[in-house]
């Protein structure tokens, strides 16, 4: 009894650690892709204004 206890317990623990790593990572790629839709937004938007900063020098 108590060795089938004790095999449940590691197995339980393997599977919360699994659980909590799984979780981690998850979190910290919805992290990464945040800061990367933001870094892409930002770059889009300052090509968009040296773009047009360019073109209305050219037009003076």
């Amino acid at each position: 009894m108590y060795h089938y206890t004790m095999r449940s317990f590691i197995l339980d623990t393997r599977i919360r650690l699994l659980g909590s790593c799984c979780a981690s990572v998850r979190l910290h790629a919805i992290r990464y892709t945040l800061k990367a839709i933001i870094a892409y937004v930002v770059v889009k938007d300052v090509v968009v204004t040296y773009h047009a900063y360019i073109a209305y020098m050219h037009g003076m």
